[in-house]
């Protein structure tokens, strides 16, 4: 299974490299702009973690980016594609604009990799390769 994870922390991308393991492939983007150039190769993705808080590139407040990359992820950039908020904002505070915004599922850093692990596996359904 094919992952893009679209976080600008360096750690995450290496501890869930680490801990998904052989059974996710997980490209990597540090943010909006790069995660839009990988688009364009067209890699096949069956699920997309995004993080809220990335580098302004699409709106003008960090605040906002990864909201405005749901938005277009969820609309004509992947349709269809399933799309998983991680985020260090809180849960309660985030998970109605981000389920409007088109996002699968919501959760809060950190989350214990199973959680993470049972969460991929719903969405994209099935077991993992």
């Amino acid at each position: 299974m094919t992952v893009l994870l679209v976080d600008d922390d360096d750690t995450l991308r290496r501890d869930l490299d680490l801990f998904l393991g052989p059974d996710y492939q997980l490209i990597w983007a540090s943010g909006s702009r790069q995660a839009m150039m990988l688009l364009g190769y067209g890699v096949v993705h069956d699920a997309v973690i995004l993080d809220i808080c990335l580098p302004p590139f699409i709106a003008d407040v960090e605040e906002r980016e990864g909201l405005e990359l749901l938005s277009l992820f969820s609309g004509e950039l992947l349709p269809g594609v399933p799309v998983l908020v991680l985020s260090s904002l809180p849960r309660a505070e985030i998970e109605a604009d981000c389920l409007e915004r088109g996002a699968c599922a919501v959760l809060e850093k950190p989350c214990s990799v199973g959680k993470l692990r049972q969460v991929l596996k719903d969405l994209i359904g099935g077991e993992a390769v």
